[in-house]
C-alpha cells in the first residue's frame, strides 16, 4: 500500500552526528517509511546544514519512485543553480522531485528565483516547484514567471490563519496544499502537561502557543479535543491528521524519531472518523483560535 496522503518529515535527521547512533536511527526511520508505502521525505539545505539531505539521500539511494523534496532560502536567479546543484549532490539524485522556496523575504521579489527553477525543471535537475510559508501577494507575483505546483504551510487544527485566504488561492489556481506542524508542533498528540517542562535548545516554547495570553487556552482546547478522541475511540493525533486531509490538505507530513512513531502515523489511515466527531474538533478549534494573535507563523520568524 502506498501512503499517498502521507509525506515523512526529515527536519530532525539533520540533529545526527555522522556515523552516530541517532543517524542510524534516522537511516532505519527512512527505509522502513519506504517499505511501508511512503514515497515522499522532506527535507531542506537548512536542516543541520545538509546532513538532513545526506542521510536522506544516502538512506533512499537507488530507489527510483521515491519522492524527496528540498528547500533553500530565497535567492537570487543567479545563485539558484549552483543551489539546486548542491541539493543534488547531497541527496545523490540527477533530478529533484520538488524544490521548494523555503521562506519569502521582506521587500525580495521571488520571481528572478522562480524564473530561474523555471530554467532548472525545463533542463531536468527538477521535476516540480514549490514554494513555503508564502502569503497571497508573493504567490500571485511568482506566479507570474512559474508554475508553482506545491505550496507547503503550517496548517493544524491549532494553526488556521491559511483559511482566511491562502488555502483559497490554492485551490483557485490548483496549487496542491502540503501541511507542515501538521500536529502544532505535538501539541494534538494530547500528551503535553498543564505546565510542561523542555530541554535545552528545544525551539517548541518560543512559538506563539506557549505565550502567556495564549497557553491556557490551547491546553484547554487540546483537553477538549482529547474528550472528543476518547469518545470517538481514537486517539487524537490520528483525528487532527484526518481533519487536515478533509479540509483539503492533499499530503500532511508528520516526522518520526524512532520506528515505532512511524508505525503508529501510518496507523492513522486504517481508522476512519466520523464527520460528527471530525466537525466537533473543529468547534473547539475555533473557540481556541479566537485567542492565537495573527501573526504570520507560529515560529514569529520574518526573515
Amino acid at each position: 500500500m502506498v501512503h499517498d496522503s502521507f509525506g515523512l518529515g526529515c527536519w530532525a535527521y539533520g540533529l545526527a552526528d555522522e556515523g552516530s547512533e541517532a543517524e542510524r536511527v534516522a537511516t532505519d526511520v527512512i527505509r522502513a517509511a519506504y517499505d511501508r508505502g511512503v514515497r515522499h521525505f522532506d527535507t531542506a539545505q537548512g536542516y543541520g546544514d545538509g546532513r538532513s539531505e545526506r542521510i536522506v539521500g544516502a538512506a533512499l539511494s537507488g530507489l527510483e519512485d521515491a519522492g524527496i523534496a528540498t528547500k533553500v532560502g530565497l535567492l537570487s536567479g543567479d545563485e539558484t543553480p549552483a543551489a539546486v546543484q548542491t541539493s543534488r549532490e547531497r541527496l545523490g539524485v540527477s533530478s529533484i522531485d520538488l524544490f521548494y522556496i523555503h521562506w519569502p523575504k521582506n521587500d525580495v521579489d521571488p520571481r528572478p528565483m522562480l524564473d530561474a527553477l523555471e530554467r532548472e525543471r525545463a533542463q531536468g535537475t527538477i521535476m516540480r516547484i514549490g514554494v513555503s510559508n508564502f502569503p497571497v501577494a508573493e504567490l500571485e507575483r511568482g506566479s507570474e514567471v512559474a508554475r508553482i505546483d506545491v505550496h507547503q504551510i503550517g496548517y493544524s487544527l491549532l494553526w488556521r490563519y491559511p483559511e482566511q485566504d491562502v488555502i483559497p488561492w490554492c485551490r483557485e489556481h490548483d496549487v496542491e496544499i502540503y501541511s507542515y506542524s501538521s500536529l502544532a508542533q505535538g501539541l494534538l498528540t494530547g500528551k503535553m502537561p498543564r505546565r510542561p517542562s523542555f530541554e535545552p535548545g528545544d525551539p517548541r516554547p518560543a512559538t506563539v502557543f506557549y505565550d502567556d495570553e495564549v497557553w491556557p487556552h490551547v491546553y484547554g482546547a487540546v483537553n477538549e479535543m482529547n474528550e472528543v478522541a476518547s469518545q470517538a475511540g481514537i486517539r487524537l493525533h490520528h483525528l487532527a491528521l484526518h481533519w487536515l486531509l478533509r479540509s483539503g490538505v492533499s499530503r500532511v507530513l508528520v516526522g518520526a524519531r524512532n520506528v515505532d512513531q512511524l508505525e503508529d502515523n501510518l496507523s492513522t489511515f486504517s481508522e476512519g472518523p466520523s464527520d460528527e466527531t471530525l466537525a466537533a474538533l473543529g468547534r473547539i478549534s475555533d473557540g481556541a483560535h479566537e485567542h492565537i494573535p495573527d501573526i504570520g507563523n507560529i515560529f514569529k520568524y520574518y526573515p
